[in-house]
């Protein structure tokens, strides 16, 4: 499964991604923004997948002019309810300047709240991700629970639409 906008494709992982994306979560860059920050063996990560690798779960590389930059998840669905929960990294700091992972944000979910049809996506932002934070309270994300340096977040589908239309404006270029 692939999904294409803004210049930004979402591929969803299979088991060859595995060690790129282990070679990312242990890398020191994207640790510091997770929650979980122990290193992760290879022993780990096929386990990982084998609990992810289903329609509950939907984890995509991010890739960009053919180059995968980071992965982003709706992780977690719940379909009775139409929730779930959200998340993206970059792998580096070189993607992180410019609009990269406000793109990749805005097709990831438009595809939750549109393709999927869901009504909530939770957040688990770290205190730490100053930039992630702000971000996601002009996605329309309501904090509502902060902890240990972990704050837990809600986005709902109306708000973020009405949330980003000044946004998808500005994207449109890449169209």
């Amino acid at each position: 499964m692939t999904i294409s906008n803004f210049g930004v494709e979402l591929r969803r992982i299979i088991h060859s991604d595995l060690e790129l994306i282990r070679f990312w979560r242990n890398s020191d860059y994207v640790k510091q923004y997770m929650v979980f920050r122990d290193y992760i063996s290879p022993e780990m990560q096929s386990a990982w997948f084998k609990r992810i690798d289903n329609d509950c779960n939907y984890y995509f590389l991010i890739i960009v002019e053919n180059t995968p930059v980071g992965l982003a998840n709706i992780k977690d669905i719940d379909v009775a309810e139409k929730r779930g929960e959200s998340g993206i990294f970059l792998s580096s700091p070189e993607f992180v300047d410019g609009d990269l992972g406000i793109r990749a944000t805005i097709v990831l979910l438009d595809f939750a709240f549109n393709q999927l049809e869901l009504t909530q996506l939770n957040q688990t932002i770290t205190e730490a991700n100053q930039a992630a934070q702000n971000f996601n309270k002009h996605l329309g994300v309501q904090i509502v629970d902060s902890e240990n340096g972990v704050s837990k977040g809600i986005l709902l589908k109306n708000n973020y639409f009405s949330k980003t239309n000044k946004i998808r404006k500005i994207l449109n270029k890449y169209i």
